[in-house]
């Protein structure tokens, strides 16, 4: 065998056997209903979304994204939200991941109240920041059945259906950092 091949083989030894201890080094995180985690970023190593509490007895929670991270390394806080979970959303919250590598957040607020909510917040990875890309909304009197109203909208292309009917309005793009729970686009309003 010539130089050239050994060490071409050597090198790719050397690589694959790095790729191995890096992927052994990987904190895994298993996906459940309050923490999904994906390569957003594209770096490698999967960032960690989660609802966790931040508040005793879990009386408040809030959105938090962690960049991945390696081994025993401490996770990095890249931003929470705490406004996306309002007090009063019973049973709580869900999170899914979606074939697209979005991911929906389920408020669901159906056990609290007269009132019924449920609110799906559709959220994107898109240049370095995670977007609001669509929000479905059912909302419903319990003491009335006949009184429910529904939206769900496609931000990015303006385009849903609101009560059974279609609807189109000015595209609208919303950082995950700038929503509240107080927060719904004029379209979904009732």
């Amino acid at each position: 065998m010539s130089l050239r091949i050994i060490t071409l083989i050597v090198l790719l030894s050397a690589a694959c056997s790095s790729e191995k201890k890096l992927r052994g080094q990987m904190t895994s995180f298993p996906d459940n209903d309050e923490r999904i985690s994906h390569d957003w970023n594209g770096d490698g190593i999967p960032e960690v979304i989660q609802i966790q509490p931040i508040r005793g007895g879990g009386e408040y929670r809030e959105l938090a994204v962690y960049l991945g991270v390696l081994g025993d390394s401490p996770k990095e806080l890249v931003f929470s939200n705490r406004h996306l979970i309002p007090r009063r959303a019973k049973p709580g919250a869900k999170l899914r991941m979606q074939r697209d590598s979005s991911f929906h957040l389920t408020v669901d607020a159906s056990a609290s109240g007269r009132i019924a909510e449920v609110l799906v917040w559709k959220i994107n990875y898109r240049k370095g920041r995670y977007v609001l890309t669509g929000i479905t909304r059912d909302l419903y009197d319990k003491l009335d059945p006949n009184d429910h109203k529904s939206c769900n909208v496609d931000l990015k292309n303006g385009r849903g259906m609101k009560n059974g009917r279609p609807v189109k309005f000015e595209p609208l793009s919303v950082d995950l950092l700038d929503l509240n729970e107080r927060f719904i686009p004029t379209i979904c309003e009732f």
